[in-house]
């Protein structure tokens, strides 16, 4: 999973990611360097939140957002997103802390980011 990541990072100059959930047995440390050393800020959700950011910040990253939910967080990617770059929903934790399962989230990010910036 962890090279999921730094393969992603590879393809675009600057990438926002919107991550975390639930978790079920990852171990966060390793995953926050990965991103740290991949993105350009992290804005994160769910129940991991917290954790994920604290280490994200440890790990060196230093934009880093909490989000109190999906909206709140394509919103705050928004902002930190520099133009040309992506935001990249990549959870890398389960949704059922907030979402019926993964495709009701990618529903929702859709219909939130169709919302919040158009077309």
């Amino acid at each position: 999973m962890f090279r999921d990541y730094e393969d992603r990072g590879r393809r675009f100059k600057a990438i926002v990611l919107i991550a975390g959930g639930r978790n079920k047995g990852i171990e966060i440390e390793p995953l926050a360097r990965a991103i740290a050393g991949r993105v350009s800020a992290l804005v994160t959700i769910g129940e991991t939140g917290e954790e994920l950011a604290r280490q994200a910040r440890q790990a060196g990253l230093p934009k880093v957002e909490r989000a109190a939910d999906l909206a709140d967080a394509v919103r705050r990617a928004a902002l930190l997103a520099p133009p040309g770059s992506v935001v990249l929903l990549s959870p890398a934790f389960t949704s059922y802390d907030m979402f019926r399962d993964y495709e009701d989230r990618g529903r929702r990010f859709k219909a939130i980011v169709l919302a919040e910036l158009g077309p």
